[in-house]
């Protein structure tokens, strides 16, 4: 039992840390979900203005949890087991959706010459933009249109 109170007393001493990780690991998340950003910093400069508002909601939710929660302890282990289960979670999310993430790259019509490994893209016949390069591109929207390869 000691043990438990040993890392749960070093968690809480770490308790702002672990708030400021689980807030922009959970504002990275749903970033992940709003839009598509043509860059890598302006995707997380988003996350960062989302990390504020949650920061709030936080704060309101304590103060909720605060007068239901008879113990500080109970309160607290509450909270750092919700931090020390998602922040690894959102983390793997994070590295996974990320690394098949694909930023809006320019895209132009095919030339003759280009390559299948040329590609970058496609429009779709119903004229959604797709990233997709391979078999099954645009298969729910009636079909390729036109391949597109990157810009000169």
């Amino acid at each position: 039992m000691k043990p438990i109170l040993t890392l749960l007393n070093y968690l809480k001493s770490k308790f702002k840390a672990l708030l400021i990780g689980f807030i922009l690991i959970t504002s990275f998340v749903l970033v992940q979900y709003i839009g598509h950003y043509s860059s890598f910093f302006s995707k997380y400069g988003i996350a960062l203005a989302i990390a504020l508002p949650l920061i709030l909601i936080w704060y309101w939710v304590e103060r909720k949890f605060e007068q239901q929660v008879d113990s500080d302890h109970q309160r607290s282990f509450v909270w750092i087991l919700l931090f020390v289960l998602s922040i690894p979670l959102g983390t793997y999310h994070l590295i996974q959706k990320e690394w098949h993430y694909q930023y809006n790259i320019p895209m132009c019509p095919c030339d003759e010459d280009d390559d299948r490994a040329d590609r970058v893209g496609a429009i779709c016949k119903d004229g959604i933009k797709s990233y997709a390069t391979g078999r099954g591109t645009c298969s729910e929207h009636k079909g390729v249109k036109k391949w597109q390869c990157a810009c000169d």
